[in-house]
């Protein structure tokens, strides 16, 4: 085995204009001698869904394609299963008025045509659809180009043919002559990371949004102030207590904490076995008697904090132990009722030493907003999926502006991509690439991730690449993983490979409640469980998370497993994921 490792080194992007990729002053390659006769093809595979909006959500589109060629011609497009695309570029007529246009497909489709040569002025033409035809209707200007842009996805194979007419003259196929493509594909367009903002044409509905990514408050409690009670003086709030919740036995489920308000995602999803899942914390009642008495606790010590609002409420039931509580809460200070901060604070009820009206602190859970968070995931032969990852770490960088994280990527190299170069070329300020040549084995390239972190003190999470990770995601593991005392699995959501938009009655996929994948633990804490078992599964995939997590727990650890809010795994096929063939 051969390993290289890279570490982060920025240096300033070349295109700054985030519409540069529409303008000619961009790379003048892109758009000189583009010559008539053909339009630009971008396909993207791993669709399992006939879906448009599942295809805008992936962060590889509109602009890092997995396949990109010319057509010539309209007239039958071939499209294989699971996939889909875009066709777009210039379309010029020799009649002005109203055309309709009539597409065979099985699958959705979409087009867009601008009144210009400018994509970001493209209007969706209206439709009629009948039985496996759909028409469309658009005013087109004679002997001036348009852009025409046509989306698509399918679950299917199938073929896509366009016709066109002109008044009341009958369909026929549309001359190669009236087409032109937008950019000449044959040079590089852009760095593989850069990605300009998505025009309307490419941005996913309102109902993709709200089903993915509900709005729930508690997404952007990493941008609320903490309050300081330091200012305040030295006054103990809660006495403190040594406390561990009861520690499942060995190979059984672990306890799921439950949170208020519940967990929402998809509010239309079930479980494989129909039942619905939720995370509420057992009822009404209980949750005012708890922040009531919270409370009173803090406004006794502080009287200068007053309530806000309750913003989040966790809870670990443990009936021997006493139950565990995280409580967040908005608060205000009495000279300046105008500004909010976060107070956020572990709690036990029910301890045995203290009585059961009286909460304290457990010594071990003191929450560091600060902790640096490495973000581990191994990749082979995934290049697009790998892009994928890279922008979704952007888009939490540039949501929460945390210095304070960064991503280690174990690479089996494959001579197609650079990822080192994909790492240079991005936002993010923290980064490491290590560059293995050798047998695949996930276990040990896990490890060699956990050994690149030298500082004990850093929380490492693996992760997978598959996974879409919300910008909460930072505050989430630094709430739940304690050092020498805990680690933090989420139970992550699972999109189903038949994901269809028309069914809203049916599930949209489930949350997997069997597995530990995704795992966080201070490097201190990885040292001392001796990292993954590389040589019980050197050879095989699957069983490692369990076995993880059975060595945590005997080494007696508290492993705090929640229902990942805003968070998902998008399906994909299995082909060249471990064979030596690249994609």
């Amino acid at each position: 085995m051969i390993v290289r490792i890279s570490n982060a080194y920025q240096f300033p992007s070349n295109f700054t204009n985030p519409d540069a990729l529409y303008s000619n002053d961009m790379n003048n390659e892109l758009f000189a001698n583009l010559k008539r006769g053909s339009l630009n093809v971008y396909i993207w595979m791993d669709m399992f869904s006939d879906s448009i909006d599942f295809l805008k959500s992936k962060f590889e589109y509109p602009y890092n394609p997995w396949k990109k060629y010319f057509t010539t011609s309209l007239n039958k497009i071939q499209a294989t299963e699971r996939t889909g695309g875009r066709i777009f570029g210039y379309i010029l007529t020799r009649e002005h008025g109203l055309y309709s246009f009539e597409v065979k497909y099985v699958g959705s489709i979409e087009l867009w045509i601008s009144p210009d040569t400018l994509p970001s002025n493209a209007i969706k033409c209206k439709s009629a659809m009948t039985k496996e035809v759909k028409y469309f209707y658009a005013y087109l200007k004679s002997e001036k180009k348009q852009y025409i842009e046509l989306i698509y996805a399918s679950e299917k194979a199938g073929e896509i043919e366009i016709r066109w007419k002109w008044k009341s003259t009958s369909y026929k196929y549309i001359d190669s002559d009236c087409l032109f493509p937008f950019v000449n594909d044959t040079v590089k367009i852009v760095p593989e990371t850069y990605n300009p903002l998505p025009l309307l044409l490419h941005t996913p509905s309102s109902w993709m949004r709200d089903q993915f990514h509900p709005f729930d408050e508690r997404n952007t409690l990493f941008s609320i102030p903490p309050i300081d009670f330091s200012q305040f003086g030295t006054s103990s709030v809660f006495v403190s207590c040594d406390y561990k919740p009861a520690i499942p036995s060995i190979d059984t489920s672990l306890k799921l904490i439950n949170s208020y308000p519940a967990k929402t995602l998809l509010s239309k999803i079930s479980m494989g076995n129909n039942q619905s899942v939720t995370d509420a914390v057992i009822s009404e009642e209980l949750k005012e008697n708890i922040l009531a008495l919270f409370m009173v606790s803090i406004s006794g010590a502080y009287p200068a904090v007053h309530l806000s609002r309750l913003m989040n409420m966790e809870r670990l039931n443990d009936d021997h132990n006493g139950d565990l509580y995280l409580i967040e809460v908005m608060v205000t200070l009495a000279s300046n009722s105008s500004k909010e901060y976060l107070l956020s604070h572990y709690v036990v009820l029910g301890h045995k030493y203290y009585p059961q009206s009286q909460f304290c602190h457990p010594t071990n859970m003191k929450i560091r907003r600060n902790t640096f968070v490495h973000i581990l995931v191994t990749h082979r032969n995934l290049p697009q999926i790998l892009r994928e990852f890279v922008q979704n770490m952007e888009q939490v960088y540039d949501e929460t502006r945390d210095e304070n994280f960064g991503v280690i990527i174990v690479n089996y190299v494959i001579p197609q991509f650079n990822v080192t170069t994909l790492l240079r070329q991005s936002r993010l300020k923290h980064w490491t690439v290590i560059d293995i040549v050798g047998p695949w084995t996930k276990v040990g390239a896990i490890n060699l991730g956990i050994d690149s972190v030298k500082n004990s003190d850093d929380i490492i999470y693996t992760t997978d690449l598959f996974i879409y990770n919300p910008s909460r995601i930072l505050d989430d593991i630094r709430k739940h993983t304690f050092q020498g005392y805990s680690g933090f699995v989420p139970a992550i959501f699972y999109m189903s490979a038949r994901f269809k938009q028309d069914t809203p009655d049916q599930p949209k996929g489930f949350y997997s409640l069997e597995g530990y994948g995704l795992f966080s633990l201070y490097k201190s804490d990885w040292i001392i469980l001796g990292g993954m078992d590389s040589i019980k599964f050197k050879d095989k995939w699957g069983g490692e998370d369990t076995d993880l997590t059975n060595r945590v727990l005997r080494t007696g650890y508290v492993i705090f497993w929640m229902v990942a809010q805003d968070s998902y795994h998008q399906p994909h096929s299995k082909s060249s994921l471990w064979d030596e063939d690249s994609r």
